[in-house]
């Protein structure tokens, strides 16, 4: 537990490093915005997501190699509802909800012919991080 400890200090936002799921409620760091009365009644979600704390144990790096994460990580991630449905509240031209990825820096290490080898260092891995509207015009 103090390793854990230890490695949370280095760690980005939105991982936790724990033997049980966390309880505590991510913050993202743009929910700090300043939004008048008048915009934030047009602002909408156009598409359900569901966010939590994920137990990850593999994960793609920046230069898309496959990674094992350190014991216990736990991944803040937002997922779409439902990928592909159309956006609400979005009329006269074609909408989709699509997923869309971030990148969360973890304490992992190579995965090489299917099994972990190497030290662990701190890497960035991509995550699911929010559900988008995509709008076409045809």
């Amino acid at each position: 537990m103090l390793y854990y400890r230890e490695l949370q200090k280095f760690a980005g936002p939105g991982i936790v490093f724990s033997a049980s799921k966390p309880n505590t409620t991510h913050i993202a760091s743009d929910d700090n915005i300043k939004i008048s009365r008048r915009s934030r009644s047009l602002l909408r979600d156009s598409c359900k997501e569901s966010s939590d704390y994920e137990l990850v144990t593999t994960g793609i790096n920046e230069i898309s190699q496959r990674v094992a994460l350190y014991e216990n990580t736990w991944i803040y991630t937002s997922r779409c509802a439902s990928v592909n449905s159309s956006c609400k509240g979005v009329i006269r031209v074609q909408s989709a909800c699509k997923q869309k990825k971030g990148w969360a820096k973890a304490y992992a290490r190579k995965i090489i012919n299917g099994r972990p080898h190497g030290s662990y260092s701190w890497q960035w891995i991509s995550v699911d991080r929010s559900c988008n509207c995509a709008i076409s015009f045809n």
